[in-house]
């Protein structure tokens, strides 16, 4: 991140230099140096929900679900740098729907994370409980 990303962002943010780009694991951090938008904290797709919920969900890899979030994650890379690229050079309405974007995206996880545990709980509960008749 500190090879690519962030010497990409800061060489956008060439204008008045009024936003602080910063870096903590795998989240982005751009502060607002003179209050014209809410702080935003983005983190990286494919990071740890992401890899969280594949791991608790492995045997059903490539479910409607996981496919699902297989699809954002590779939709977020493209817009969230577009998103992030827009807010540097001026365009600071984007940083709510950035943030909301964020949160949403850690709740889609764990809810599918959860879902997914829940009906893979309940089919092998079903499956163990059947007595076979001969």
């Amino acid at each position: 991140m500190d090879e690519i990303l962030i010497p990409f962002f800061t060489s956008t943010n060439h204008r008045d230099q009024s936003i602080v780009i910063n870096h903590d694991l795998d989240h982005i951090i751009l502060l607002s140096k003179n209050e014209k938008f809410p702080n935003v904290r983005y983190g990286l797709p494919f990071g740890p929900f992401y890899f969280l919920t594949l791991f608790l969900v492995y045997p059903k890899l490539f479910t409607k679900n996981m496919n699902i979030v297989h699809l954002i994650n590779l939709l977020s890379i493209f817009l969230m740098i577009s998103f992030l690229t827009l807010l540097i050079t001026g365009t600071y309405f984007i940083a709510p729907i950035i943030n909301a974007y964020v949160f949403a995206y850690k709740g889609l996880f764990l809810s599918i994370c959860l879902i997914e545990l829940y009906y893979n709980n309940k089919t092998n509960l079903i499956k163990s409980t059947t007595v076979h008749m001969d």
